[in-house]
């Protein structure tokens, strides 16, 4: 039983999710002109949304570290919903007790 009122809030999250900005990526910025003598090359880190992420996924340089950054945003989106889930079903249900769980 506590699976399926787990089920409807999980789908829920796993949905929605993946579109909040929170998900991190290591960038690399090249810029060329007449200002500087060559190339210059930034790293920083940069913050969107996991559809952002896997649509410049193809594009990271082995530099940016792309598949452990992905590995990483999986497992953070994944325990969001997880969490998420737990907490509105703990608040649609607030008297289970955790001896029930």
């Amino acid at each position: 039983m506590r699976q399926r009122r787990l089920l409807t809030p999980l789908v829920a999250a796993l949905g929605g999710i993946p579109f909040l900005p929170i998900y991190a990526r290591y960038e690399m910025t090249r810029a060329t002109g007449p200002q500087f003598l060559g190339d210059r090359i930034s790293y920083q880190w940069h913050f969107g949304s996991l559809i952002e992420f896997a649509r410049n996924f193809s594009y990271m340089a082995p530099e940016e570290h792309p598949l452990p950054l992905l590995l990483g945003n999986l497992l953070f989106a994944l325990l969001l919903a997880v969490g998420s889930a737990f907490a509105v079903d703990r608040c649609r249900n607030p008297q289970t007790r955790t001896s029930e769980l």
